[in-house]
């Protein structure tokens, strides 16, 4: 903020205010639950003000889609080798859940339970006990091997898909906000063709 403010003079007094781009960004990003029919903050701000599209897309990249990628590459940094460990353990959290619910815990018994466990999170996009819930196949299949109990290998192939489509939703996410924003300054500020 310390690099993108206006100085404004009122009533004999200096005003550090943001300047008027980044506030629609924000305004923007942050638009309220329910607008007005006039239109959100951003829009209203858009309509007053002569605003700097150039600016505006400047800031975008660097304030709002780089970072939050930048953390998004961060984070999926070795996701795919901790999902397939999480959920390898997962079974054993299973069953233990069962054993203490005196369930047996067969391998039949274990291997719904973790599915139901998945599943409680499924549409919260959360992290449960480390495993990226956005992330996980719709069934885990778990299999028996000599040294223990892991997940399928279609499970490591779906969990690889999942980690670059989730990816990919991301930057679409991001483009389509940006291109939002451009269509409505378009809208506002190009003169209407008249017949």
């Amino acid at each position: 903020m310390d690099k993108t403010y206006d100085t404004v003079i009122y009533d004999g007094e200096s005003y550090l205010i943001p300047e008027l781009e980044l506030l629609f960004l924000d305004k923007y990003m942050r638009q309220e639950a329910t607008p007005r029919e006039e239109g959100c903050d951003a829009i209203l701000l858009l309509r007053e003000y002569k605003l700097d599209i150039n600016k505006i897309n400047d800031y975008f990249e660097r304030f709002v889609r780089k970072p939050n990628l930048d953390s998004y590459y961060k984070n999926r940094i070795g996701i795919y080798d901790r999902q397939i460990a999480k959920l390898n353990r997962l079974y054993s959290y299973a069953e233990d859940l069962l054993a203490e619910d005196n369930v047996p815990t067969t391998f039949e018994n274990v291997s719904m339970m973790a599915n139901i466990y998945i599943d409680r999170f499924r549409n919260q996009g959360a992290i449960v006990n480390g495993i990226t819930v956005a992330v996980c196949p719709e069934k885990i299949e778990y299999i028996k091997k000599a040294d223990g109990i892991e997940i399928s290998d279609e499970n490591k192939e779906e969990i690889r898909n999942l980690i670059v489509e989730d990816r990919l939703n991301t930057e679409r996410k991001y483009s389509s906000i940006i291109k939002e924003i451009n269509d409505s300054y378009q809208q506002i500020y190009s003169p209407a063709i008249k017949k």
